[in-house]
């Protein structure tokens, strides 16, 4: 064996301890590089929640922009904000998408826990106080064991935590997937909760300022009425004037103003809208119903639930 064999061979022993070393090295920067490209798009995300907080004009508009900005940190094609109200018990879902579950619920409308959507996932979340991913075998087989009921088309993984803020659960978020082959993983688990984080504290922020936004409105809507009683306004005016304020204040497809004749005992409805449309109904005799009530009464109503709605006290 010559010296220059032995070298050659020496040499090559000698380089691959050191492309190992190089290959890992490499690995490691890339792993470093995702890790920082991952943290400035969450941290980017963050900023973009913070921002939409301050500028969103209602709160359709924040939860929309919530939903774009998720979409860009994970799969949110499927997804839902629930509002809780601890006090009350009650449970809103304001926005939801959803491209195969399409039985909406209502925006506007307010359950208990335990009713409606209430009883399924959601209510479970907001018992337990846990962020919950499961695939869709293991929902069916908590469904199974009572854990909570089946409601709505049956994901194949599903994502949510809770919206805490200030130590206080004020909701639920959820993504869920109905592809095989998107599955949420454990940094999803933590990106989503430590977003869910932030959206809390900035739907907090959003929903004072849309409430402050609407006080004002409602107090333009008593001057403009003021004024155009000062005015001498005919009676059918001022209904007109009330009837296309009140509707565009409060966003309402279905609405009313009722006036009652005690003379006759005639409720007569001069301005009505049904899904955006404006209707007539027929004047009725004082009777049983809302309407009816409120006039006896002489005091406002607010019915949140159905249970409310169309219990034994408001038939």
């Amino acid at each position: 064996m010559t010296a220059g064999s032995t070298r050659s061979r020496r040499s090559k022993v000698d380089r691959e301890p050191t492309t190992a070393a190089l290959q890992r090295r490499i690995a490691d920067l890339e792993s470093l590089v995702a890790r920082q490209s991952e943290a400035a798009k969450t941290q980017s995300a963050l900023y973009r929640i913070a921002e939409l907080a301050g500028r969103a004009e209602d709160m359709l508009e924040f939860y929309r922009g919530i939903h774009e900005i998720l979409g860009g940190l994970l799969y949110a094609e499927n997804c839902y904000i629930a509002l809780y109200d601890a006090e009350r018990r009650l449970i809103n879902f304001p926005f939801y998408v959803d491209t195969v579950d399409t039985d909406t619920p209502d925006p506007r409308a307010w359950d208990t826990v335990g009713e409606a959507f209430t009883g399924g996932i959601t209510g479970y979340i907001l018992r337990t106080g846990q962020p919950f991913h499961r695939s869709g075998a293991q929902i069916q087989a908590a469904v199974e064991a009572g854990d909570f009921r089946a409601i709505g088309a049956l994901a194949s993984d599903f994502l949510a935590t809770p919206l805490v803020t200030e130590s206080r659960t004020i909701g639920v978020i959820a993504v869920q997937s109905y592809r095989d082959d998107v599955k949420y993983t454990p940094d999803d688990e933590r990106l989503l909760a430590y977003v869910a984080q932030h959206i809390a504290a900035a739907l907090e922020r959003t929903r004072n300022a849309a409430a402050i936004r609407q006080r004002n409105a409602e107090l333009a809507l008593v001057n403009e009425i003021g004024a155009a009683l000062a005015k001498q306004l005919d009676f059918d005016a001022i209904i007109e004037l009330v009837g296309e304020r009140v509707s565009g204040l409060f966003e309402s497809r279905d609405m009313f103003v009722a006036t009652y004749d005690a003379d006759t005992n005639i409720v007569r409805w001069p301005y009505e809208i049904h899904a955006g449309q404006r209707v007539r109904s027929e004047p009725l005799e004082l009777g049983p119903g809302l309407t009816s009530e409120v006039i006896r009464m002489r005091r406002p109503l607010l019915l949140r639930t159905e249970a409310e709605l169309y219990g034994d006290t408001h038939p």
